[in-house]
């Protein structure tokens, strides 16, 4: 059953207003009235509005159904990439490895942290004078259900005295990376855009 509309030129109607809030109709009537009837789809209350819609609009054949777009997922690509020292460390110097465990602020593993990776941990704070460690992830990490840990190389120690002690909860944060050149390291990673792929074509299945 359709569902038909007037269709013509319709106008608004001004009533005179009076000096107080008397009964209906005795203030002014200013609403604009719109004629939408040649826009308004005929809808069949049995079928969804979109597939109505779809009946009605131009259809194009193609002879490519497929089409294909370039989409950035590189495994790296996080707005927030801290973390938190779990254990201390302890003293530390340049050019020597060390054991690290590392969580999330939620307690959880810090699973897109890599073997390659460079990440500076902050060891001093404002009180004292800012400082920092350079730490290179040296070794693949074990990851649990709270925790990674891994084998890290200190590449360098602020000046700062006391910035050569990593403490429990010291905030860590990945700066950039490390890898061998020619290494073809990591596997998992790549700066390419990922090749994907849609349909021009809507397919409507059973209910």
């Amino acid at each position: 059953m359709a569902i038909s509309f007037n269709s013509g030129v319709l106008k608004s109607s001004d009533i005179s207003a009076t000096t107080s809030d008397a009964g209906v109709g005795q203030r002014p009537d200013r609403r604009r009235i719109f004629n939408f009837g040649d826009r308004v789809a005929e809808l069949v209350p049995e079928e969804s509005p979109f597939f109505v819609y779809l009946n009605q609009v131009a259809k194009s054949p193609t002879d490519d159904p497929v089409f294909r777009y370039l989409e950035n997922r590189n495994r790296i690509s996080f707005t927030d990439r801290s973390f938190k020292i779990k254990g201390a460390v302890g003293s530390v110097s340049a050019g020597s490895s060390y054991s690290f465990t590392v969580d999330t602020a939620d307690g959880a593993a810090v699973e897109y942290l890599i073997k390659g990776m460079v990440f500076a941990v902050g060891t001093k704070d404002d009180a004292d004078g800012y400082g920092q460690a350079l730490v290179r992830v040296e070794s693949g990490l074990s990851h649990g259900s709270d925790q990674s840990t891994f084998t890290g190389k200190v590449i360098d120690v602020s000046a700062v005295s006391g910035s050569d002690s990593i403490a429990d909860d010291d905030v860590a944060q990945i700066i950039g990376s490390s890898y061998e050149e020619g290494s073809g390291a990591p596997d998992v990673f790549s700066s390419e855009l990922e090749d994907d792929f849609g349909y021009t074509q809507i397919f409507k299945t059973a209910a």
